[in-house]
């Protein structure tokens, strides 16, 4: 791709979001003036069954003759699959993306990110139209911090300190460089917690393997759900009915549950006819409405979600907000927005907690590039970083 001496020193970045079917390439040239006019200069997509291996995909990439004029000064891809040491082995691929290998050998920052840490960082940078904000917020005309309070006790002053239930009551909005949460039910169920650095001057995103806790029901029907996933799969996680494959599985649980009094309705139509008996289908038929029991599992479904993501919102004390993304929300936001499942799902009623989860903004992320947006954004932050030749040019000057 480059080597030492032709390594990007401009102002251009490559990123990839590298899935286990396809592979997409963008190169952008960043606006350094701390404004937000970037230019994508190139993209691709490229499947990956025509490439062995990583850098043969890369090596097309920089064949091209956008990218040899406007060599990249910083990489970052993002992959479906586990990351350590920067370092991917892809879940559903044979491929191995090595960042540390890649920024050597071209002499370029490489960073290597989980799909969804992407995504967190995704959210970072989004835009007012690509939100939908889902709740009410609170709003006070000041807010005190949480901190220690001198208070008059017997005509002398005595120390207070707030009690956790005192010091979450005085946060009645949200609040700038607050944690953030983020939740994307897709083929899995993604999480992230995001929390400030002071250091970096940004959120660092914290990646979660929450989804796979045990799901928590709420009332008779959840319960029942839940014996029916174990019955299925000899445990109910969170993300067992909080992805696509799960609103299949609440669809067959209520039309297999007596208890639920249903009868057998308008999906098994599409079964007699061999069309997909799957969550597109069965997301079709709840928003169309020409199916009761895709109504009540989408709903049903929606009701988990919002549900989790309080539980998010609680872990991380998210008083910058709740996000949740995907492509099934995207979908789903009309149904979101005009059915209160969800919400009021995430604002627990019952709680004795319902005050402090009012606090936390929850929004609906309607962005369907989020995770792309995530990359370039943690690719920029690598472009102030110096890269492997300035390392090596500095050490050896010291010496």
């Amino acid at each position: 791709m480059m080597n030492e001496s032709n390594a990007g020193d401009g102002d251009t970045v490559l990123i990839a979001d590298i899935g286990g079917t396809n592979c997409r390439f963008e190169l952008w040239k960043i606006d350094m003036s701390g404004g937000r006019a970037h230019q994508e200069l190139y993209h691709q997509i490229f499947p990956c069954k025509d490439f062995p291996t990583f850098p043969e995909a890369l090596a097309e990439v920089a064949r091209q003759e956008v990218f040899q004029a406007n060599l990249p000064k910083a990489a970052a891809f993002a992959c479906a699959g586990p990351v350590a040491n920067n370092k991917c082995e892809m879940t559903n691929l044979s491929w191995v993306i090595d960042g540390d290998y890649l920024s050597e050998a071209h002499g370029i920052r490489v960073a290597v990110l989980n799909d969804f840490e992407a995504n967190g960082y995704g959210v970072t940078a989004l835009q007012p139209d690509h939100l939908v904000c889902l709740n009410e917020v609170p709003e006070v005309e000041k807010v005190r911090a949480p901190q220690e309070m001198l208070v008059k006790s017997s005509g002398r002053q005595t120390l207070h300190i707030p009690s956790v239930q005192e010091k979450l009551s005085i946060h009645c909005m949200p609040v700038q460089q607050g944690p953030k949460a983020v939740l994307g039910p897709g083929t899995g169920l993604g999480e992230a917690q995001l929390f400030w650095d002071e250091v970096q001057g940004g959120y660092k995103v914290w990646p979660s393997e929450g989804s796979h806790a045990i799901f928590a029901p709420r009332g008779w029907k959840q319960r029942a759900l839940q014996v029916f996933v174990e019955k299925e799969l000899g445990a109910c996680e969170v993300e067992h009915v909080a992805c696509g494959s799960g609103l299949e599985r609440i669809y067959r649980f209520l039309q297999s549950d007596e208890s639920c009094n249903r009868p057998h309705l308008g999906m098994d139509k599409c079964k007699a006819r061999n069309e997909p008996h799957d969550a597109p289908a069965i997301t079709k038929a709840a928003l169309e409405g020409s199916d009761d029991l895709a109504v009540e599992a989408v709903d049903m479904f929606l009701a988990i979600i919002g549900a989790e993501a309080g539980y998010m919102g609680l872990r991380a004390l998210a008083t910058g907000g709740v996000y949740i993304c995907g492509g099934i929300t995207h979908k789903l936001i009309e149904k979101i927005r005009d059915r209160r499942c969800l919400v009021d799902s995430f604002l627990h009623q019952e709680s004795r907690f319902h005050k402090l989860l009012r606090t936390f903004p929850l929004y609906a992320v309607v962005y369907e590039r989020t995770g792309l947006l995530g990359t370039r954004e943690y690719a920029i932050r690598l472009m102030g970083q110096p890269s492997p030749v300035a390392k090596a040019a500095a050490l050896s000057a010291a010496a």
